[in-house]
């Protein structure tokens, strides 16, 4: 499972830059990017908190294929 998150944070660590670029599309300023980092970084600390008690409750095979499932 620490695979899957190392690896999404280096594929967004690699976009990030071409994001503020002009043309990009989005054209998101650095704060923004940082907002967006910091809400993710959130979200995967509260995530864990919570799917954690559920796997020690329901057990993590089950929540692991529920989360695939999500």
């Amino acid at each position: 499972m620490w695979i899957l998150d190392g690896l999404e944070v280096t594929m967004v660590g690699s976009v990030a830059s071409r994001l503020t670029e002009k043309g990009s599309g989005l054209a998101l300023n650095p704060g923004q990017i940082g907002l967006a980092a910091a809400i993710y970084v959130l979200g995967a600390c509260l995530g864990a908190l919570f799917f954690g008690q559920l796997t020690d409750r329901f057990g993590r095979k089950k929540l692991f294929m529920l989360t695939l499932g999500v």
